[in-house]
């Protein structure tokens, strides 16, 4: 398992991906 700061990171990816799609399906 990723430490906290991998998986913020990891989390703040994700969601910049989910606003990318978001943005593209609008």
């Amino acid at each position: 398992m990723p430490s906290g700061k991998e998986s913020k990171s990891i989390d703040n990816a994700l969601q910049r991906i989910k606003r990318k799609l978001k943005e593209a399906g609008a």
